[in-house]
């Protein structure tokens, strides 16, 4: 065997010669750089015990709530503190009143402050909850629900669908700490990710079957696993029942990251 690799090699120019050498070599040390990275991402994970360390340091689009895009739907502007908010920094815009046709600008807003009344041009006296049910149809923007009306059944399913309620007349404080948990609740990936840490009790205890699960969610944040793998891991941990809010709050971490559009 040796005998006619000798007489191959021989039988060749140098510079062929050379080149399938170095190919070879090339080859070789690709494959081994592949494996000492792979290596060296499965012990950087192994490190890691929480998706919080994982997140640290690592840039995101939501660094406070006054990143977040917010609009004020509604005919009565003056019943909120608008200018307040901007010289605070927060970034909100009016509008008072729009068609059907005009409600899927509202999903380049981040968090909506909807009145029921007044704001749709097909329907002035309830057109808010319509506009409400078309927002939540698409997993839209975290809206508040607002109104100064009494509880009637429209109003009930109103304040119902939305993430949260507000009645008029509404303080300073109280939209700024609104706008403040809509971004805790959904823009944050520092908050979503502690929650993660909390009910997957990544942190705690470890075990093969949770550090397996949170390397699972890493490589899922990182784009590499799908969502049903990511729901098989954690069945390993957890009940059923918790998975889909962790799936959730990995999303806002994702999106945050600028992996995911929302």
């Amino acid at each position: 065997m040796w005998k006619m690799l000798i007489e191959f090699f021989e039988t060749q120019g140098a510079l062929a010669n050379f080149l399938q050498i170095g190919g070879a070599v090339v080859a070789v040390f690709l494959a081994a750089w592949r494996v000492g990275r792979w290596i060296l991402r499965c012990i950087q994970i192994r490190r890691l015990s929480t998706v919080s360390l994982w997140l640290a340091g690592k840039p995101n689009q939501f660094s406070s709530a006054k990143a977040l895009r917010v609009a004020v739907v509604d005919d009565h502007p003056d019943d909120y503190p608008l200018d307040s908010l901007r010289r605070l920094g927060y970034s909100v815009v009016n509008i008072s009143s729009l068609g059907l046709g005009d409600v899927p600008r509202l999903l380049t807003y981040h968090c909506i402050l909807l009145d029921i009344n007044g704001v749709l041009i097909e329907d002035p006296k309830r057109g808010g909850l319509e506009i409400l049910k078309r927002l939540k149809a698409v997993d839209g923007p975290y809206v508040v629900a607002v109104s100064s009306k009494g509880f009637d059944i429209t109003m009930s399913e109103f304040f119902m669908l939305a993430d949260h309620r507000l009645k008029k007349p509404i303080p300073q404080a109280e939209v700024e700490g609104i706008i403040e948990g809509a971004f805790k609740a959904r823009f944050s990936a520092v908050d979503a990710a502690l929650r993660v840490d909390s009910a997957a009790s990544f942190g705690g205890s470890v075990n093969r079957a949770t550090r397996k699960a949170l390397r699972v969610v890493i490589e899922f944040l990182e784009g590499k696993r799908d969502e049903e793998t990511v729901r098989g891991a954690l069945s390993s941990i957890l009940l059923s029942d918790f998975a889909p809010k962790i799936i959730s709050d990995l999303k806002i971490i994702r999106y945050s990251l600028n992996q995911d559009s929302k």
